[in-house]
This record gives C-alpha cells, structure tokens and sequence, in this order.
C-alpha cells in the first residue's frame, strides 16, 4: 500500500513543499521545480514565506524564467543587501 506524505524542504532560502511516496520501505521525491515561475511569490522572514532574500528570489527567477507575470510580495522587515536582475526568458 502506498502512502502520501507531505514533507517541507527549506535550503538556501528557498522553502518547498513536495510529496514524497513511500512504498515497500522506499521514499522517492521529485527533483527540485525547474518549471518557469508564475503567480505571486512572498520575500520575507516568515516560514511561509517563498524566499527569505531578495538574492535568493532573483536567483530562482533567473534559473527558472517566467511563463506569465511574476510579482514578490514584501514581507516587513529590513533587508541589507542589493541585486541586479539580468533579462529573464
């Protein structure tokens, strides 16, 4: 019998939520989302969150690229640091 389980993954800022399938004592997860981005996502400090850094968000968006308008939301907070956004396809 198979069983869902709902794991969380929080690695270099970024925070994910994937499912992992677990069968005969095997636990499989599919690999990280490289599927373009679209919607809004939320920069802050809270666990959810998508990005704790601007950097970490603009780096997603530069791997990833973009299938319809992105927006990141700004959590409150203070926020030190600066980032060049290159084009994105």
């Amino acid at each position: 019998m198979n069983e869902e389980v709902r794991t969380a993954d929080r690695r270099g800022g970024i925070f994910r939520i994937f499912d992992a399938y677990i069968a005969k004592d095997t636990a499989t997860a599919p690999p990280a989302p490289t599927t373009p981005m679209c919607g809004i996502y939320r920069i802050g400090q809270s666990i959810n969150d998508h990005y704790s850094s601007f950097s970490a968000a603009t780096a997603d968006l530069e791997a990833r690229g973009i299938l319809c308008d992105v927006t990141f939301q700004i959590g409150k907070g203070s926020y030190n640091e600066q980032v060049e956004l290159g084009t994105v396809e």
